[in-house]
Order: C-alpha cells, then structure tokens, then sequence
C-alpha cells in the first residue's frame, strides 16, 4: 500500500500483486486517474479486466516500464482499480472483481 502510495504521488505506476503461490498474478498500471487491472493465471494465460459500465475514453497507462494504450473497454478509474486490488490481497480471489477478458 506504501508503494502505491509513493507510485500514486508520482502520477503513474506499476504493481505486481501475489500471495504466496507464483500464480495468480494480478498487476495494475496507471497514469494520472486511468489505470488498467491484468490477471496472469498461469504462464500462458493472461486476462485484462473489463471497465464497468460504458467507457469514457481510451487511455494510455503504464505496464512495466513503458507506456500502452488500451482501448476505453478496459480503463477504469484509478480508484476501482485500486479497490480491486485490496479485495483480492484480502480474499486471493480475482474472480470477485468483474469480468476478465482474456488475451
């Protein structure tokens, strides 16, 4: 929470969230309040969140080192992205989030 914290203080970031087991993997990118929530459920399996609702736009946010653009079907605002976050270090179930679209 500190990192993100720092990260958010910053304007934009990248986090990598897992229990004790390697998979699952959840990861947030963001910039500015536009953020995109990933689900890494194995090696050969990834999944993006989709965006509640209709979409505002399409944005740009940060995904390791470098900036993306995702469509606006998977922006979400910074802080129900966040609020997914919490829910799954809490619970370690990514299920509970939405609905994922695989990649």
């Amino acid at each position: 929470m500190e990192r993100f914290d720092e990260l958010r203080a910053q304007g934009r970031g990248y986090l990598e969230v897992r229990g004790s087991a390697v998979f699952p993997v959840l990861t947030l990118g963001f910039a500015a309040s536009a953020a995109v929530v990933h689900l890494m459920t194995d090696e050969g399996s990834m999944s993006l969140l989709a965006a509640n609702g209709p979409a505002d736009a399409d944005a740009e946010v940060l995904v390791l080192d470098d900036l993306v653009d995702f469509t606006a079907d998977f922006v979400l605002n910074l802080e129900r992205a966040w609020q997914v976050v919490e829910e799954f270090v809490r619970t370690g179930d990514p299920r509970r989030a939405g609905e994922w679209r695989e990649l």
